[in-house]
């Protein structure tokens, strides 16, 4: 199969120099993998210009890509194969037709750093995690990797290796270009889901207010996924890392403003390198936040750049599904647009009010094959107990059979600072934080299983 080559800066021209360094690195140690789930390998590896991923130096053809599978995660590990290489740090996964998604590699032994972008060692890894629409398909890694060969000019390297000859690597002087090494891999279905994808629930972490510090350390509070707002947390944030630690390659939302254009889903595309797989557009008018259809259409036209229109992800948002409330009929009517995929209910859960019938609400959204947001922030002055809160607000959901459903994802939020409310616990008993709150909902959804 026939892959489109990528142009890429190349190797400084001191490369050569730093490269007679490798002598000084150490030997490769190995770790344990899942199943191997690449498909190509000397024996079956189509001709190509872009370079094959096993050793054509080598008479056992050994791997230089190999790929192992487990549950939702691709694991990768080049070179190995005793010989040093010059690695780019950057590798790209074609998930889908000309979707190219970056992912980072580090060494997986003792390395030389040419510079941000490259290394030298014997071997390197990278971990990639598959989105649940990819399970059961076929995916393209492009990594690019540069064999360091000994020759009559000394060290030198073999780049973009293809299938034909060891002649079509690519070597200039001083300077080095090739092409980018790939490797097909066939995805399975997890038997088990890491992030909760069959039964019960899910939770995002929603972002609005978060501090650098917090974001610092936000694998205490990872769940299934983040619900990205941005705009209100102070500088100094690594947004990159931290949606990266929150799961965001599993599940994203993105909470666009009113009055704006999808500037915070821009922003989630910019530095998760997917798609959201849903962006809540609303108005904030006293009693209005659902969106007519115009509104719908306008921002579902929404371009991210590289990534084509929102299209089908769009989601609403209310804060009522009562009976006599007419946002009860706004919300069925927007339900019913071919390009709005769920709702959000935002609400308080200290004051969570019968008569919203919120849990009725979610429970239609869900008939439809939709996806319920339940979006819980604390109130306007705080709680002294935000866990407890929570608690008592879901028993109110427990009877409607909502909480069982995989498509209903809970947000604890945290608005307003300065407030009780924060991401880290401060002790063990601390009720406030997200991070208890996070503990106590994964404990609770176990009771689902």
């Amino acid at each position: 199969m026939q892959r489109v080559d990528f142009a890429y800066p190349l190797v400084h021209k001191y490369a050569l120099q730093l490269i007679i360094m490798v002598g000084l690195l150490l030997s490769y140690s190995t770790t344990a993998h899942a199943a191997p789930c690449h498909t190509y390998t000397y024996a079956n590896t189509p001709q190509s210009t872009l370079g094959a991923p096993y050793d054509v130096f080598d008479s056992a053809h050994r791997t230089l890509v190999r790929v192992d599978c487990s549950d939702n995660t691709i694991q990768l590990t080049l070179g190995n194969t005793g010989r040093k290489h010059l690695i780019h740090t950057t590798g790209y996964i074609e998930f889908s037709p000309g979707v190219f998604t970056p992912f980072s590699i580090t060494p997986a032994t003792a390395a030389v750093t040419l510079d941000a972008s490259w290394i030298v060692a014997h071997a390197a890894q990278g971990t990639i995690t598959v989105p649940p629409t990819a399970y059961g398909t076929t995916a393209y890694i492009y990594t690019y990797l540069c064999q360091v060969r000994s020759g009559a000019e000394g060290k030198s390297l073999k780049c973009g290796c293809n299938a034909t000859s060891q002649h079509s690597c690519t070597q200039t002087h001083g300077t080095y270009a090739g092409s980018w090494t790939l490797q097909k891999v066939t995805i399975p279905t997890p038997t088990t889901s890491t992030h909760n994808t069959e039964k019960g629930f899910r939770i995002l972490i929603g972002t609005n207010q978060l501090y650098p510090e917090e974001a610092a350390q936000a694998h205490r509070f990872a769940a299934d996924g983040a619900w990205v707002l941005h705009r209100n947390s102070p500088p100094g944030i690594n947004w990159k890392q931290t949606l990266k630690t929150l799961n965001a390659d599993t599940w994203t939302v993105s909470e666009n403003n009113p009055g704006g254009t999808g500037g915070v889903t821009n922003f989630t595309v910019a530095h998760t390198g997917k798609m959201v797989d849903a962006a809540m557009f609303y108005e904030e008018i006293p009693m209005k936040t659902i969106l007519p259809d115009t509104l719908i259409d306008h921002f579902a036209a929404h371009t991210v750049a590289g990534y084509g229109s929102i299209g089908k992800r769009m989601v609403v948002l209310t804060r009522s599904f009562g009976v006599s409330d007419p946002r009860r009929a706004e919300l069925i009517h927007a339900l019913s647009h071919p390009m709005v995929v769920g709702a959000t209910f935002e609400f308080n859960p200290s004051i969570l009010n019968p008569a919203w019938k919120i849990p009725e609400g979610c429970a239609y959204v869900l008939s439809l094959g939709k996806q319920c947001y339940l979006l819980m922030p604390p109130i306007r002055d705080g709680n002294t107990d935000f866990l407890s809160s929570i608690q008592q607000a879901l028993k109110k959901f427990e009877p409607s059979g909502v909480l069982r459903n995989p498509n209903t994802y809970l947000i604890p939020a945290v608005y307003a600072r300065p407030n009780n409310q924060h991401f880290l616990s401060t002790s063990p008993s601390d009720r406030n934080s997200i991070e208890a709150i996070v503990t106590w909902l994964k404990a609770y959804r176990r009771e689902f299983q």
